[in-house]
């Protein structure tokens, strides 16, 4: 790109290394100096302290599988119980570079739980406040031996997390962790309404009135008599309507007699 910044054209052989219209924008806010007959960019000092240099396309500081397996193993207490592992080193610094202390980390391939974990790990070195959703599938494990003890993949990522999380409690109480920090997780599964909802009720109107009128009552009186499905839990419920009502499901669930109810 060959043009005059500053009235300027590139030395021989070179070229910019901006387009001519941000060149054009950053010559109107007086950014350009030229020293030496060298057309320079003003790098303010705030600027300076606030960019990010460029990251290496290579992370091969930051743990592998094979130290993130060792890891697993001691927490679990089971050797190569899930293939592939991520490093929580891998993971702290992605999360590092990319987040806000305050942000919500979102992993759609929970696996092991290795988002989680380091979620909480680099909260626990910088006083961050970062949460984390990580989403599993009840993928079957394959192994028959590992499967007694965790049946889906889903198992292996929540009693990591338990693990940890009730490790990370105990550092806590010691003032080990000197921040006071929740290490606390929930754990939700998609599943069927606690609701008997039925679709809108459907009659064929050659049918008999009396009939008819006799169906349609007895479909009404559903909603009176059993508004719940069978073996129905009051904490499902309760998720179910926070969800349908659009509340936070960190809320806090606390349980208020009125009466005699």
């Amino acid at each position: 790109m060959r043009f005059k910044i500053i009235g300027v054209y590139p030395r021989e052989g070179k070229r910019w290394q901006i387009g001519e219209e941000k060149a054009e924008e950053l010559e109107r806010k007086g950014r350009f100096i030229l020293d030496n007959g060298i057309v320079k960019l003003k790098i303010y000092e705030f600027e300076d302290k606030d960019t990010f240099s460029a990251q290496p396309n290579l992370l091969d500081n930051h743990g592998t599988t094979d130290t993130a397996q060792k890891m697993l193993t001691g927490i679990l207490g089971r050797p190569e119980i899930f293939d592939n592992p991520k490093p929580i080193e891998l993971i702290k610094h992605l999360i590092s570079i990319i987040c806000n202390q305050s942000d919500i980390i979102l992993d759609f391939f929970a696996g092991s739980g290795a988002t989680g974990h380091a979620v909480w790990d680099l909260n626990k070195e910088d006083g961050g406040n970062r949460k984390f959703i990580l989403v599993q599938l009840d993928e079957e494990v394959q192994d028959e031996e590992i499967k007694k003890e965790f049946p889906t993949v889903a198992d292996i990522c929540i009693e990591r997390l338990r693990r940890v999380s009730g490790k990370y409690k105990k550092e806590s109480e010691g003032q080990i962790i000197k921040n006071d920090m929740d290490f606390g997780f929930k754990v939700f599964k998609l599943d069927k309404s606690n609701f008997n909802l039925k679709d809108e009720f459907e009659f064929d109107p050659s049918e008999d009135k009396e009939e008819l009128k006799k169906k349609y009552l007895e479909w009404l009186g559903m909603w009176v008599d059993q508004p719940l499905v069978p073996g129905w839990k009051e904490i499902d419920v309760i998720y179910e309507v926070m969800l349908k009502e659009g509340l936070n499901l960190n809320s806090k669930i606390e349980k208020i007699n009125i009466k005699e109810n």
